[in-house]
């Protein structure tokens, strides 16, 4: 049992410098949600109850979803870890720029303006050109502010399965790598309204300040393309379409949801695409970058991809050491 577990350990030496990045942006995202929904600077009497309200439904399920697969799999195999060739932590800190109801960034007093977080695991099999992932994440953005509300707009998005198919082409020192492939996706888009202590006295808010918008779950497909040069200088794509045919969506209209239009009759559908570049410094088995993206999950027309804006990324490589 202890040769078995021995296979692991390696990996596992991984897990504390991980962790405490991430953490520290966890940490970051909690201040930056309250900067962007105003809790800072006006009163509002419920405000810290929504923000542990949300942060606890997008966190923690995420947590759970990472932490009781990672179990699952190393129950199934006995502990051992020697069965993988590699495995990869990914994080990207997202940071809005603008909305899909923006005329513009910065419009109804700082319409755009948000944080976001999206990550997971990856894993290829020895002898495999396949990788599995499992990820997820969200992003939360301002929409409109003024002396009775702050009105937010998010998208949550979980991966609890996805399978790439894998292929590399190398010349000289250039890599040309791609991966096509599908996955299981569920997700949801919904809105944040933050009554102010006059606000409190005319909108009729639930004590978590959240409004589903629509919902689903469904079948998705993902593809990546980089090119790389020298193994330090990665230029990298990627582009996913998941739509989430078994939901709900809210096509009535509130008042205290406005400029939020109701939601079209249709399949919600998550879409994105990011571009971006990465670099692996000298000696280091970190690779980090930044990148531009554009997204959206709603019942809009599918080439619509309101939300905008940058993201640095971090991928981990986690060491892995063959049983002796």
């Amino acid at each position: 049992m202890v040769a078995d577990w021995s296979s692991g350990r390696d990996l596992l030496a991984s897990a504390p410098f991980v962790a405490l990045l991430d953490g520290s942006w966890s940490v970051v995202t909690e201040l930056d949600t309250l900067l962007t929904s105003r809790r800072w600077d006006a009163p509002y009497p419920q405000g810290l109850v929504a923000q542990v309200v949300t942060r606890t439904l997008y966190g923690t399920s995420w947590t759970s979803m990472i932490v009781l697969e990672t179990f699952a799999a190393s129950l199934a195999s006995g502990g051992r870890f020697d069965w993988l060739a590699e495995a990869h932590y990914r994080t990207e800190w997202l940071f809005g720029v603008t909305a899909p109801v923006c005329p513009s960034p910065g419009a109804y007093g700082g319409c755009g303006a948000g944080v976001g977080s999206f990550g997971g695991l990856e894993v290829r099999l020895r002898g495999s050109p396949f990788w599995w992932t499992v990820t997820g994440g969200w992003l939360e953005q301002r929409i409109a502010n003024d002396s009775q509300k702050t009105l937010e707009e998010s998208l949550w998005i979980l991966t609890p399965l996805a399978l790439a198919y894998g292929i590399d082409t190398r010349s000289g020192p250039v890599t040309l790598a791609a991966r096509f492939g599908a996955g299981a996706y569920f997700g949801m888009h919904s809105a944040h309204v933050h009554p102010t202590e006059l606000g409190a006295e005319t909108l009729h808010v639930s004590w978590h300040e959240l409004y589903p918008l629509d919902a689903g779950v469904g079948p998705g497909a993902r593809a990546e393309l980089a090119l790389s040069v020298a193994g330090s200088v990665r230029v990298s794509g990627s582009a996913v379409l998941a739509p989430l045919v078994a939901g709900n969506r809210r096509t009535r209209s509130y008042p205290e949801l406005a400029p939020l239009p109701a939601e079209h009759r249709g399949i919600p559908t998550w879409r994105a695409l990011t571009l971006g570049l990465d670099v692996t410094p000298r000696g280091s088995p970190l690779r980090f970058g930044a990148a531009a993206f554009l997204a959206e999950l709603s019942t809009q027309p599918i080439g619509e991809l309101g939300h905008a804006g940058f993201m640095f990324r971090f991928d981990f490589p986690l060491r892995l050491e063959p049983t002796r």
